[in-house]
């Protein structure tokens, strides 16, 4: 990305998104969608998520309006609520042998079947009593979850470049900040 572009976060929460546009590294510009506006109506009944209400699209294309942001350019940071997060080990192995070993291990530590779900590792070497492993971090989502928050993103104007966990982009900001 170029130096100088602009970017907007953000973060689908519990109770709302937040929205803050930022130009070299600098907020600009912040928002909050507020799920409360969504109250139950006769018109929405039997949704089971918010992100099914008719008027969310309404309500986040009113405030992006609003507020002037000036990109949708999207950097989607996921609630933990979401995330299925887990670490372990495996034997030291040649790069290309770690997915499929990633794959078998992460089936056992999953609730949901993997097919069921978008996912991403992080493996780093390491020596534990003088023998060569992989740690592997392994991050997924529901893909029918992630998919309904993308759906609404992109129906709202909103392109979503990036996607992570809302834990590293806690990470991010404060090593930004030192």
């Amino acid at each position: 990305m170029p130096i100088g572009s602009k970017k907007l976060g953000l973060f689908w929460g519990e109770n709302g998104i937040s929205l803050v546009e930022v130009h070299r590294d600098v907020p600009v510009k912040a928002a909050y969608v507020s799920f409360s506006d969504l109250e139950a109506s006769p018109a929405v009944a039997g949704t089971k998520n918010v992100s099914e209400d008719p008027r969310l699209l309404d309500l986040i294309q009113r405030v992006i309006r609003n507020q002037g942001f000036s990109t949708v350019d999207t950097y989607f940071s996921l609630s933990s609520k979401d995330i299925v997060l887990r670490s372990f080990s495996i034997p030291w192995m040649r790069p290309n042998e770690i997915q499929s070993v990633v794959t078998f291990e992460a089936k056992k530590y999953l609730p949901f079947p993997l097919e069921e779900m978008v996912y991403t590792y992080y493996p780093s070497s390491v020596e534990k009593d003088g023998i060569k492993q992989i740690n592997v971090i392994f991050v997924a989502v529901r893909k029918i979850l992630y998919e309904s928050y993308v759906n609404v993103l992109s129906q709202a104007g909103l392109n979503v470049v990036y996607s992570e966990p809302s834990s590293m982009s806690l990470v991010r900001v404060l090593t930004f900040r030192r």
